[in-house]
């Protein structure tokens, strides 16, 4: 697993496989870490770190590699939602089809 820590923020991400590319370690897709609250301007430290791994595989001589793509930060906003037609030309970050529009 990552752990990733930083001010009033500590979260275990689960290990995964999933976006994972051979000739593009790190460039996976993006997990949700948590939300943390700046209230100034400045620098903000997040800590991202790998767990050891089991013990049987310390023993075996099982070697780890952590790619550790971009790390990215949004700014939360008041959402809401909409039938996907009226939705052109804006940001959509997720959508669902109901029965009646299958």
């Amino acid at each position: 697993s990552l752990d990733v820590t930083g001010p009033h923020l500590q979260k275990a991400l689960p290990p995964s496989l999933d976006g994972m590319y051979f000739t593009h370690p790190g460039e996976g897709e993006f997990w949700d870490a948590g939300a943390l609250t700046v209230k100034r301007r400045g620098p903000v430290t997040i800590t991202v770190t790998a767990s050891q791994p089991p013990l049987l595989s310390r023993l075996a001589g099982a070697h780890r590699r952590v790619w550790l793509g971009t790390l990215a930060a949004t700014r939360v906003a008041a959402t809401h939602t909409l039938p996907l037609k009226q939705s052109c030309g804006q940001y959509v970050d997720h959508y669902t089809l109901n029965a009646a529009e299958r």
